[in-house]
């Protein structure tokens, strides 16, 4: 029997959109912090802002539904 495959990353996302399912909060938490990193890493911000941005939005707890 094949193991399940966990939530809370990009790649956990991406299957629950291909199989048409409204993803977890672990998933949707992952799907932001993928896309903070992508455009960080575009428009140059470097890694301190990104880890504290990070930091501030955990301690605010941002993303998480009721």
């Amino acid at each position: 029997m094949a193991m399940p495959k966990p939530c809370g990353t990009w790649a956990a996302y991406k299957r629950h959109i291909e199989r048409y399912e409204l993803p977890c909060d672990d998933c949707m938490e992952a799907m932001r912090w993928q896309s903070r990193r992508r455009r960080y890493q575009k428009t140059g911000l470097d890694k301190d802002i990104f880890q504290l941005v990070h930091i501030l939005a955990t301690a605010m707890g941002e993303g998480r539904r009721p």
